[in-house]
C-alpha cells in the first residue's frame, strides 16, 4: 500500500525532487513502512498529528521538527540523503513522506484513520484545496472513520440475531455398541411368565408334545424370547448411539462442545445488544444535551455565557459527551445548538487561540495533548497551550482565516477529538 501510493504521489508530480533514481524510491518506500509501523502504536500514534498538519501545510517552515524526523527516517534506507539533499530539507519530498505514511497507517489503525481525518477536516475548512491527492487522502480517512462510528452508534436490530448452533463444534467422542446379556434377559422373561403360568395352555411345537404344563413350556421358551427381544433392543440401541454420536452430544466431549458453543452464541448475542442499546443511549444523551442547551460542566446555561466561550464549553462538553469515534452527524447537532443559543458573528484561527488561552478551564482538562515543543505547526488548542509566540508563529497563515462561531465550535470539538484518537495512553 505504502508503495503504490508513493507510486501515485511521483506520477502526480509530488516527487520531483527525487530524480530518476529507482533505489531512492525503494528507500523511501522502506522508510515510510518503518514511519507508519511507528505511527500505529500507542506511543507513535501521537505524531499523527504532527505528521498530517506538515502533510498538508505547504508553508511549513523549514525548521519544523517534523522535516527533521522524516529525514531521520530516510537515512535509514538512504545512506547518502543527506549529501544529496544539503541546506533546507527538500519539503515537498517529506511532506509526501509524511502523507504516505499516515495513510499507511490509517489502514491498520482506525484511531490513526480519525485522527488524521479530523486534523486533514479542520485545514480543509480552512484552506480548501483542489489538490486531488490531498482531497482523496481526506475521503479515505474520513470514510475509514465514519465507518468506525457508525459501529459504535448503530441502531438495535429489529429482531435478535441469536440462533442456536446446529450441532456441537467438538468432534464427538467414539461410544461402544451396547450389547445386552442374555442370560439376564432370560430370567427376567421367564420370571415374567411364571408370574402368570396358571393361566397358559400351549403346544411346544419344536417337540410336538402337547403339555398342561406352563412353566415347562416357559422354561424352553424364556431363552428364545430373551434373544429375540435382546437382538431387538440392542440393535435400536445401536441405532440410536449412532444417531447421538453424529449429533455429537454422547460423549462428554461432545456435550461440552454443544455447551461452548451455545455460550458463544449467547455471548455474541448479548455483546450485540449491548453495542446497539448503548448506541441507542448515546443519540439519547445527545438529543437531551442538544435541547436543554445545559452545559454540565458549567451547570449552566449556554445562553446565559458570552459567545466565545459558550462555543468552547460547547464543543468541549460535546466531545466528553460522545466516545472517541463519532459520526459526521454528530457535528451539525453541534452547529444547529450554536444557532439555537444565538451565538452569531464570526473568529479567526488566532481568535480562537487568544480565547481558548483566556479560558483553558472550559476546555484544557479534556485536551489530551500537551504544549508542544520547539517552534512547529499545531492545532489551535495546542498553541493555546503554548503562552509564547503569536497564533501565527503555531498556526502559520491560516491565522487569518475566519470562521463562523458554530464552525469555529466543530474546529474545536474535532481537535478534542484528534487528540483523544492520538494520545499515547488510548
Amino acid at each position: 500500500m505504502a508503495e503504490s501510493f508513493l507510486q501515485h504521489l511521483l506520477n502526480e508530480g509530488h516527487l520531483r525532487d527525487l530524480g530518476e533514481d529507482t533505489d531512492r524510491f525503494d528507500a523511501l518506500a522502506l522508510a515510510v513502512q518503518d514511519l507508519s509501523a511507528e505511527l500505529a502504536t500507542d506511543e507513535g500514534r501521537a505524531h499523527v498529528i504532527p505528521f498530517t498538519i506538515v502533510a498538508l501545510d505547504e508553508s511549513t517552515p523549514p525548521n519544523d521538527p517534523t522535516f527533521e524526523q522524516l529525514a531521520t527516517a530516510i537515512v535509514e534506507h538512504w545512506s547518502t540523503y543527506s549529501n544529496v539533499y544539503r541546506g533546507d530539507p527538500p519539503r515537498q519530498l517529506l511532506r509526501s513522506v509524511a502523507l504516505a505514511a499516515v495513510r499507511a497507517a490509517a489502514g491498520t489503525d482506525d484511531r490513526v484513520a480519525g485522527a488524521a481525518w479530523y486534523i486533514a477536516a479542520n485545514r480543509f475548512t480552512v484552506a480548501p484545496t483542489e489538490e486531488m491527492v490531498a482531497r482523496k487522502f481526506s475521503s479515505d480517512l474520513g470514510k475509514t472513520a465514519e465507518a468506525a462510528a457508525t459501529e459504535v452508534w448503530k441502531r438495535p436490530e429489529a429482531e435478535p440475531s441469536f440462533r442456536m448452533p446446529a450441532r456441537a463444534d467438538a468432534e464427538a467422542a467414539a461410544v461402544e455398541t451396547l450389547s445386552m446379556n442374555k442370560d439376564f434377559v432370560a430370567k427376567e422373561v421367564l420370571d415374567a411368565l411364571l408370574t402368570d403360568a396358571s393361566e397358559l395352555s400351549a403346544t411346544d411345537s419344536r417337540t410336538a408334545q402337547t403339555t398342561n404344563d406352563p412353566k415347562a413350556w416357559a422354561t424352553a421358551v424364556a431363552p428364545e424370547l430373551a434373544a429375540a427381544i435382546s437382538k431387538a433392543v440392542g440393535g435400536g440401541v445401536n441405532v440410536l448411539v449412532e444417531r447421538l454420536n453424529e449429533a455429537g452430544l454422547v460423549s462428554t466431549d461432545g456435550m461440552k462442545g454443544f455447551a461452548s458453543s451455545v455460550g458463544d452464541r449467547v455471548r455474541e448475542a448479548l455483546s450485540e445488544a449491548q453495542q446497539a442499546w448503548a448506541g441507542r443511549d448515546l443519540r439519547s444523551d445527545l438529543l437531551w444535551w442538544r435541547q436543554s442547551l445545559y452545559s454540565p460542566s458549567l451547570r449552566d446555561s449556554y445562553r446565559h455565557l458570552d459567545p466565545h466561550p459558550a462555543a468552547l464549553a460547547m464543543a468541549a462538553d460535546l466531545h466528553t459527551l460522545v466516545p472517541d469515534f463519532a459520526p459526521l452527524s454528530v457535528e451539525f447537532v453541534l452547529r444547529e445548538a450554536v444557532r439555537a443559543c444565538g451565538l452569531d458573528g464570526t473568529l479567526s484561527l488566532a481568535d480562537i487561540v487568544e480565547h481558548a488561552r483566556v479560558r483553558r478551564d472550559l476546555w484544557s482538562d479534556v485536551y489530551q495533548a500537551s504544549a508542544p515543543r520547539n517552534r512547529r505547526r499545531a492545532p489551535a488548542l495546542s498553541a493555546a497551550l503554548a503562552d509564547d509566540g503569536t497564533p501565527g508563529d503555531w498556526l502559520g497563515p491560516v491565522a487569518s482565516a475566519t470562521l463562523p462561531i458554530a464552525d469555529a465550535a466543530v474546529l474545536v470539538f474535532r481537535e478534542l477529538q484528534a487528540a483523544r484518537l492520538s494520545a499515547s495512553d488510548a
